[in-house]
C-alpha cells in the first residue's frame, strides 16, 4: 500500500509539473506571437511589459532600453506605474541603482524584500510598494539591449521559476528587438 502511494505522490507532482510546462509554453508562445506582430520598438517593449506582468503576476512593471553611449538604462515601457514627473523620463545610471548590476553583470536575478536592497531607487511608487522585484536583462546574444523589472507589494511574491521565465521571456524580446532593429537598417538603406 505504501509504495502505491509514494507512485500516486510522484504521478500528482509529475502531472504538476507537466501542466506547469505547458502554462510556460503556452506563454513564450503567445509572447513571441504578440512580440512578432510588430517592428516598433516601443510597441514592443509595451506589449512585452504587459504580457509579463500579467503572466508573473507582477503589479508594476517596467521596461528599459541600454543606452550604450551614456551608459544608461533609459525607461521605455510601464505596466500599471503611478503617472509622475520622476517617472515619465527615468533614467537608470550605470554606477547607481540597479543599473550598475544589469549593465556589468548582464543576469537576471531576484529581490526577495527590497526594503533590505541597497541598490533600490526611490522613485515615486505608491507607499505600500515595492515589496519584492524580478530584474533581467533583454540581451541580443551577449549585448545588452535593455532590462525589464517586475514588482510585486509583497515581500517573496515571486519564485526562482518565474525568475527563469522572466530570463526566457527577455531573451525573446531581445530577439524581437534585434529584427525590429535590423528591418529598420534595411528600411534606411532603402
Amino acid at each position: 500500500f505504501c509504495d502505491q502511494a509514494a507512485i500516486a505522490i510522484e504521478n500528482a507532482r509529475l502531472f504538476e509539473q507537466a501542466a506547469t510546462e505547458r502554462r510556460h509554453l503556452g506563454l513564450l508562445y503567445d509572447m513571441g506571437k504578440a512580440l512578432a506582430s510588430s517592428l516598433e520598438g516601443e510597441q514592443i517593449l509595451e506589449r512585452a511589459v504587459a504580457l509579463t506582468c500579467e503572466a508573473l503576476g507582477g503589479q508594476i512593471g517596467f521596461a528599459f532600453l541600454h543606452m550604450a553611449l551614456e551608459n544608461r538604462l533609459e525607461m521605455h515601457a510601464t505596466y500599471a506605474a503611478p503617472q509622475s514627473k520622476s517617472l515619465q523620463q527615468q533614467y537608470l545610471h550605470a554606477g547607481e541603482y540597479l543599473a550598475a548590476e544589469i549593465i556589468s553583470q548582464k543576469e537576471a536575478y531576484y529581490i526577495p524584500d527590497l526594503k533590505h536592497h541597497k541598490g533600490w531607487p526611490d522613485a515615486d511608487l505608491p507607499k505600500k510598494l515595492p515589496g519584492s522585484a524580478l530584474v533581467a536583462p533583454i540581451l541580443a546574444e551577449e549585448h545588452l539591449l535593455g532590462a525589464m523589472i517586475l514588482i510585486h507589494s509583497q515581500a517573496r511574491a515571486f519564485h526562482t521559476d518565474q525568475l527563469n521565465l522572466l530570463q526566457t521571456i527577455c531573451q525573446e524580446i531581445g530577439l524581437a528587438l534585434s529584427n525590429a532593429s535590423r528591418y529598420q537598417q534595411v528600411q534606411r538603406r532603402l
